[in-house]
């Protein structure tokens, strides 16, 4: 039996490996959450995309007794195959919607300046600009 999960994902990375944040980044998530189930894709999709779920990814950044630490937390629909009682997935199939990654550049007035969708792109863009910028997640 085929089910369509959102599903959630998240991966914390320390300062070092900031670079490593882009989107699709929590794919190793050895713990994934299932938030919902469904039968059909077009279902998943409706739950996803509806503006009353605060489906999208995020990134907490905090300071740890080690040092800087990024938590990144992506939505994903996900197709998998499960066995006759439902209960174990025999097959993961694909990633259908993984959901959109975006790193905010902003001026010392909190005007946009640019959006990116890695964190070594805006750190980039920012490292070669001459205004103060800032990152917002």
């Amino acid at each position: 039996m085929i089910k369509y999960e959102v599903i959630k994902r998240s991966k914390e990375f320390r300062y070092k490996d900031r670079s490593e944040i882009v989107e699709g980044c929590t794919v190793t998530d050895p713990e994934p959450e299932i938030i919902e189930s469904f039968d059909t894709l077009v279902d998943a999709m409706a739950f996803y995309f509806s503006s009353v779920n605060d489906i999208k990814t995020s990134i907490l950044k905090y300071r740890s007794n080690t040092g800087t630490v990024y938590v990144v937390v992506e939505y994903v629909i996900q197709e998998n195959e499960y066995d006759s009682d439902g209960n174990n997935i025999t097959k993961y199939i694909k990633d259908w919607y993984t959901t959109r990654m975006n790193i905010f550049v902003k001026d010392e007035k909190y005007d946009e300046v640019a959006i990116f969708f890695s964190y070594k792109d805006a750190e980039n863009f920012m490292n070669h600009d001459e205004r103060e910028l800032r990152m917002e997640f």
